[in-house]
């Protein structure tokens, strides 16, 4: 059997699909960024790519970003712990892979060769083993992976009352082909760790709301 390759799309969009402002985050949501942190740190409760039997790697989950996004990064935070950053450029020279912190970095020209890359991964015997993939920007990036054939969109609605001073959106979605919101309680039983329903109220006064689309 063909294995589903699967994209998990994580992002914080506001009441316009606005995503960010001059390459930074527009708000401030220290819950939002915890749950994204956990959620791409800890993977799903059932890998989307687990591992056979006959093979136990130390495993994590990969980070799919683009150049921007990767800079926008605070240096302190940079790479993602724990995670497989992949990052779509067809420049290196941003780079420095001489660092040892960045041991699980790797640019690629797209988002393709990030497939692959995931592929010979998991198909070495040594290394590590990569459980699930998250696309976590920008702009672009996004607009290709949400067409996959299977996708997940992890999506933080906030109400942003400065949304009109937003530059990067997140793209239109739920025209898509197949695609549906799913109930709270699906999302729920994906996730190994605990998320409260409904619209919340962060400890710095913005709503929010963690949803669940996907497209199978």
């Amino acid at each position: 059997m063909v294995q589903k390759r699967i994209f998990n799309l994580v992002a914080a969009i506001d009441q316009n699909h606005g995503i960010g402002k001059n390459n930074d985050i527009p708000w401030e949501i220290p819950e939002d960024m915890k749950y994204f942190n956990t959620l791409t740190k800890l993977g799903l409760k059932v890998p989307d790519y687990p591992q056979s039997n006959s093979i136990t790697k130390p495993s994590m989950n990969v980070c799919i970003m683009g150049r921007k996004t990767w800079i926008s990064i605070p240096e302190r935070v940079r790479p993602l712990k724990d995670r497989f950053n992949i990052v779509i450029s067809s420049k290196t020279d941003f780079i420095d892979f001489e660092n040892p912190k960045n041991k699980y970095v790797k640019t690629v020209p797209s988002i393709q060769e990030a497939l692959n890359l995931v592929d010979t991964i998991n198909n070495s015997e040594n290394g590590i083993h990569i459980n699930s993939i998250f696309v976590v920007g920008g702009q672009r990036i996004y607009e290709e992976a949400i067409n996959h054939a299977h996708v997940r969109i992890f999506i933080t609605h906030i109400q942003n009352p400065n949304s009109h001073e937003c530059t990067v959106f997140f793209p239109k979605f739920l025209h898509i082909e197949n695609l549906k919101k799913m109930d709270f309680d699906h999302l729920a039983s994906l996730l190994p760790f605990k998320i409260d329903p409904g619209v919340l109220i962060s400890k710095t006064n913005y709503k929010y709301e963690f949803t669940l689309y996907q497209n199978f």
